[in-house]
């Protein structure tokens, strides 16, 4: 695997603002450093370069938080539970004392003001996460009424560094990616035109990695439908 000095290099040389028999000066490695962090920064706000989930219960930086009875609101976020804001939740369930599993729906906004009667306790079967700056976070529904762990599926953001030894850990397919779309960065950044081949594989290399991370959704169906059901006002479920 190469260094990130190396992908840098190898992305100027593509991008015509450097060749191979003379290296880059200081200032422009570390130019080219920062670009490569804002690019890695971009790709993880939109998921699909992202590869690793993380379950927040055991391998967070402050690993797992458990439901408090009565307590419907919980705040995730680097100085708060978890010691992480994750770019996206992909998951969320709850477990709990014997082992048994409860998937929580995500609601929006909307879907959660029209909830009415909102401190109703019980077993959540829903949440709702608003997104904000350094934090997120999360309100059950029903009001939790027992001490459930809470486990938190995250897709963990891209890694940066400040070490340009650093070498590229990655999964298959990404180094290449990495040069080919950090070098009509480093073109635009010194005024040069990124040639079309290289403009051309950056897309095509890019979208090779993004959809090695799709999953596929199936509509769920958990409850039976072949018998009468009845409308809970209190959870907004049926019985």
């Amino acid at each position: 695997m190469a260094s990130v000095n190396d992908v840098i290099s190898d992305a100027a040389l593509l991008a015509g603002v450097g060749d191979q028999y003379n290296a880059l000066d200081a200032a422009s490695v570390q130019l080219g450093l920062r670009t490569f962090n804002r690019m890695l920064d971009s790709w993880s706000s939109e998921f699909t370069p992202l590869y690793n989930i993380v379950d927040g219960f055991t391998g967070a930086p402050v690993p797992g938080f458990v439901l408090n009875p009565g307590q419907s609101v919980y705040t995730i976020g680097a100085a708060n539970l978890l010691g992480v804001r994750p770019t996206m939740i992909s998951d969320l369930y709850l477990l709990d004392g014997n082992n048994v599993s409860y998937y929580i729906q995500f609601i929006s906004a909307d879907e959660f003001t029209r909830l009415i009667y909102k401190v109703a306790p019980g077993r959540p079967d829903r949440v709702y996460a608003n997104y904000n700056e350094t934090t997120i976070t999360l309100t059950f529904y029903p009001t939790p009424a027992y001490n459930d762990q809470c486990h938190v599926l995250y897709l963990a953001p891209l890694a940066t560094t400040t070490n340009l030894s650093t070498v590229i850990s990655f999964p298959p397919g990404y180094e290449e990616a990495f040069v080919y779309n950090l070098a009509p960065r480093l073109a635009a950044t010194f005024g040069v035109t990124t040639p079309p081949d290289v403009l051309q594989r950056a897309q095509w290399l890019k979208s090779t990695v993004s959809a090695a991370n799709s999953n596929t959704y199936f509509l769920q169906n958990p409850m039976p439908t072949q018998k009468r059901r009845f409308f809970n006002i209190l959870t907004g479920g049926t019985v």
